[in-house]
């Protein structure tokens, strides 16, 4: 798009309220869409979403996330914590026609963002057999779900995927960014939580641009952040914080982050640090048999 006529995502420029940016049917060469959303996200702060290539295998959409084989640009794969790629071809009938029709899967997933960002939390996944199931369909058309191994290779790229399960039918199945530093930014609930606190921390401190820098504002900006973060904790978000923000001085004189020269200045920092909850992706079993107290053998399970 173009920034200047106000095309493509630009289109958004001039919307603050917006939280994610959803790219349905990419045109022409989606890699190089990819790289372009990335650069939009990182700088408006929100969460970019968008489909490999339908009617691809696995690894084909490994490449795509890469940018190797048919996909290279000439480019480093993408490495940010504010785009998501989605993998999944739904088979399902055509409602006028009842002939099949092949669609991907990120209009399912993107609605059941929104769901459970109203129902429990942005933090929350979307994923897994309580809030990911996937109904009117008739499975996927090249399930990883079956292919374990291809299917783990495209989650280890960051790939999200909707696969079938002979248990529990299809199923958004994923929570995962393409962020390659090695943090908890690489978990989708994580990333969404870091956007939910940069967007909402500005939100609530604004209404103390312009108030005097002195403690009763120091203390006052404390209790309203506090109040808010012990809302996180009680939803599930996080576990814990720390809020660093000279809240106890009673002069510029008493504070330990900030100085006396930035106060004088009109400057104020808050430092918060937050531990954040991050979605259960492993469960590892052992059973024992046993036999008069005495183990005999051990099984694992790990799914």
């Amino acid at each position: 798009g173009d920034a200047s006529n106000g095309t493509g995502f630009h289109a958004f420029d001039d919307n603050s309220e917006h939280v994610r940016l959803a790219i349905f049917e990419p045109k022409g060469y989606p890699e190089v869409l990819l790289a372009d959303l990335t650069a939009y996200c990182e700088a408006r702060n929100i969460m970019g979403v968008m489909p490999t290539p339908m009617f691809t295998t696995g690894y084909n959409a490994i490449d795509f996330r890469n940018f190797t084989g048919v996909y290279n640009i000439g480019m480093p794969a993408v490495s940010s914590w504010k785009v998501r790629l989605l993998y999944g071809d739904l088979q399902i009938l055509h409602p006028q026609t009842n002939r099949p029709i092949v669609l991907h899967c990120i209009a399912d997933w993107v609605g059941a963002m929104a769901k459970k960002d109203s129902t429990s939390g942005v933090w929350f996944s979307e994923s897994g057999t309580v809030r990911g199931k996937v109904s009117n369909t008739h499975g996927v058309i090249y399930n990883l779900g079956t292919r374990q191994s291809e299917g783990n290779e495209v989650d280890a790229a960051g790939i999200n995927i909707c696969k079938t399960s002979s248990s529990f039918g299809t199923l958004l199945w994923g929570d995962s960014t393409l962020y390659k530093t090695d943090s908890m930014l690489q978990r989708a609930g994580v990333a969404e939580l870091a956007l939910y606190l940069l967007r909402n921390t500005r939100i609530l401190l604004e209404p103390f641009i312009f108030a005097p820098n002195d403690a009763q504002t120091w203390q006052s900006m404390w209790r309203k952040l506090t109040a808010w973060l012990d809302g996180i904790v009680a939803a599930r978000g996080i576990y814990s914080y720390i809020y660093e923000g000279d809240q106890n001085a009673t002069s510029p004189n008493d504070v330990t982050l900030n100085t006396a020269a930035d106060i004088a200045n009109g400057i104020f920092k808050i430092r918060l640090t937050v531990y954040p909850i991050s979605a259960l992706k492993y469960i590892g079993v052992e059973i024992g048999i046993s036999k008069a107290g005495t183990t005999v053998s051990i099984i694992d399970s790990t799914f």
